[in-house]
C-alpha cells in the first residue's frame, strides 16, 4: 500500500436509520452493545463512514444506523479520485471513525434523553485496535484459502 498522504473534511452528518423497540425487538446476542463500522465509497472525492449501533439500555433496545460524510483528498496528487486501496487505507479505517464518532455518541444521548429514557453516553472505542483485528482476521481468512 502506497503512502499517499489523505485528508479529510466532514461534510455531512446524518442518521439514517433508528430504531426503539422492546428489549427482544433487536438481536445482538448476550451482548449490551454491538458496534460494526463500514467505509463506503460515494463519489470520486468522498467517502461515507457509517456506524451500525445495536444496544440494550433499560428496558428498550436500539438499532442507530448513521453516516458521516468526508470529502477526500491528496495534497500531492490533484488527479486524486477515492480507490478501493483508499477505502482500506488506515487512515479511513481508523481516523475518520475516530473523527466521526464522537457525533454518533452525542446524537445517541440526545435522542434517549429526548425520549424519555435515562441519558446514556456509548463508551469509547479504540478504533485502532478494531483495524488491527479486522486485518488479522482478514489475513487468517487468506490463509485459510490458500490452503
Amino acid at each position: 500500500m502506497s503512502a499517499t498522504p489523505i485528508q479529510i473534511k466532514p461534510v455531512k452528518f446524518q442518521a439514517q436509520k433508528v430504531v426503539i423497540g422492546d428489549p427482544d425487538d433487536i438481536d445482538i446476542g448476550e451482548r449490551d452493545l454491538s458496534l460494526r463500522v463500514v467505509c463506503q465509497k460515494l463519489s470520486d472525492n468522498s467517502v461515507a463512514i457509517i456506524f451500525n449501533i445495536k444496544l440494550k439500555v433499560e428496558d428498550i433496545s436500539l438499532q442507530v444506523l448513521y453516516a458521516v460524510d468526508f470529502e477526500v483528498a491528496c495534497e500531492t496528487d490533484t488527479k486524486f479520485v477515492v480507490s478501493d486501496e483508499t477505502i482500506e487505507h488506515p487512515f479511513m479505517n481508523v481516523n475518520a471513525p475516530a473523527i466521526g464518532y464522537p457525533f454518533v455518541r452525542a446524537y445517541i444521548g440526545t435522542l434517549l434523553l429526548n425520549s424519555g429514557y435515562k441519558p446514556f453516553m456509548l463508551p469509547p472505542v479504540n478504533f485502532q485496535a478494531l483495524y488491527t483485528k479486522k486485518k488479522a482476521l482478514k489475513i487468517d481468512k487468506n490463509a485459510d484459502a490458500e490452503e
